[in-house]
């Protein structure tokens, strides 16, 4: 089941990207004491930058896998020194990880709403991780409002190649915001 579901991940995130750079190693926890012994929390899946991706009883999904190696795509393709900066905001990480694995807790159909937001975005949405993770923990639903800030910027700039477009403008040492603003 594990392989499969790894599998239909790989192809969610082939379908956004257009390929995959970054295979991370894959460490399974079968308990959650598991996870929580490797530093993990309560967490459902996880990732270490573009090396590990972590996954407890909880996250053995499709959707949970899609929204790490999403995450693990984005540190890999900015590359180490990047990632480490945070140089690519929490938001965007976040919200692109959200479109690419369309969660349905956080995107509604398409035909539904032309966009699949189900929340509008606000301007202050946190770019620290840090802050960002504290936000979560008290108002998950922030993960909708930065799927839809990032489809509706996907949708102005010709959709998911975008999102490749301006990693690799971040790589090569572009400020995130220039980058982000220019079409």
């Amino acid at each position: 089941l594990t392989m499969r579901v790894l599998a239909l991940a790989d192809d969610r995130i082939r379908g956004f990207y257009g390929d995959i750079e970054f295979h991370p190693r894959v460490l399974i926890c079968t308990t959650q004491d598991c996870i929580v012994g490797i530093g993990g929390g309560d967490a459902a899946t996880g990732s270490v930058g573009a090396l590990v991706l972590l996954l407890g009883p909880k996250g053995m999904n499709e959707i949970d896998i899609t929204h790490e190696l999403s995450l693990i795509e984005v540190a890999g393709r900015v590359g180490l020194f990047h990632s480490i900066m945070d140089t690519v905001p929490a938001w965007f990480d976040e919200g692109v990880a959200v479109v690419a694995s369309d969660a349905p807790e956080f995107t509604a159909l398409a035909s539904a709403n032309q966009n699949g937001c189900l929340t509008k975005p606000t301007d202050d949405m946190p770019a620290d991780r840090t802050q960002w993770t504290e936000e979560a923990s008290q108002y998950p639903f922030i993960y909708a409002q930065a799927g839809c800030r990032v489809a509706e910027w996907m949708a102005t700039r010709g959709g998911g190649s975008a999102v490749s477009r301006l990693l690799a403008r971040v790589a090569n040492g572009e400020p995130f915001d220039r980058a982000y603003a220019e079409h």
